[in-house]
């Protein structure tokens, strides 16, 4: 299941389809709306939609691109061509590996920019520094959003120093990453002394042992990645359940007096829950 089939997901969906038709139609200008427009014209619970909407895109298209990175890791071959350019297969990976490492660092700025303005935080727009952030969040009593944030943190910062490390220095390393990269070389230096008993076959380009040990260490490399791609859903999952309900409960009562019949026949858990709330 894909990020953006989880109920969650798809109720924010639903709600801001159902807002852009009530804009639509208010403003009667139709596609003009939604270009040059002043958000002066948008109720605030439309202006607030749309942006949360930017940023989950901007979520999948993350969590997507770490996904498409260990496809490719795990699919793509050195061709002729590339071979001949003097690359390795340890460069595609390394190339593939950066995009995974962007993701993720562009990931966790999109995970504060959503809390940021779902609970209208007094951070700065663009760029929102943890510091800030944490006054914010610790003024504001939102401790569960916090710990989320900071586990994160925890398990994807040698990540984030990878790429912040590549993008200013042009510098690369990381231990399973590497661990195939040595791997690699050993394997291309270790020459065969017919007249001694091969002691690394092991590292003996074409063998069967060779093989199996640059297989294994490839796998090892894909396995964690895959790993962490699994873990950074749970943390953009966990933390769209502590702030979903806030947007909800930001939308016009009216908003969902009017839309309730239509809301209910789609048959999505957590908008259900808001309007049995509501009492509608």
């Amino acid at each position: 299941m894909t990020i953006q089939e989880f109920d969650l997901f798809k109720a924010v969906n639903i709600v801001a389809d159902f807002a852009d038709w009530d804009t639509t139609a208010r403003l009667n200008h139709s596609l003009r709306a939604y270009c040059n427009y002043d958000d002066s014209e948008f109720l605030p619970y439309e202006t607030l939609l749309g942006k949360t909407m930017n940023i989950m895109s901007g979520i999948i298209s993350s969590l997507s691109y770490m996904h498409l990175s260990i496809y490719q890791i795990s699919h793509q071959d050195l061709n002729e061509e590339l071979e001949i350019e003097g690359y390795t297969e340890y460069d595609l990976y390394r190339y593939h590996y950066i995009v995974f490492s962007h993701s993720v660092a562009l990931l966790q700025d999109l995970m504060f920019k959503l809390t940021a303005e779902i609970f209208c935080l007094n951070v700065p727009q663009r760029m929102i520094g943890w510091k800030k952030l944490e006054k914010e969040l610790k003024k504001y009593n939102l401790i569960n959003i916090k710990q989320i944030l900071e586990d994160f943190y925890k398990c994807f910062s040698k990540h984030i120093d990878k790429r912040n490390g590549f993008s200013h220095e042009g510098l690369l390393t990381y231990n399973a990453l590497d661990n195939y990269y040595m791997t690699y070389i050993w394997t291309n230096s270790h020459t065969i002394d017919e007249k001694k008993e091969n002691l690394y076959p092991q590292y003996t380009k074409g063998s069967n042992d060779n093989v199996e040990l640059l297989k294994k260490t490839k796998e090892n490399f894909i396995n964690e990645l895959k790993l962490l791609a699994t873990e950074a859903e749970s943390y953009v999952i966990s933390l769209c359940d502590m702030c979903f309900p806030k947007l909800l409960d930001q939308v016009d009562i009216d908003f969902f007096i009017e839309h309730g019949d239509n809301l209910k026949k789609l048959n999505n858990k957590p908008l259900n829950r808001h309007l049995e709330e509501l009492g509608i």
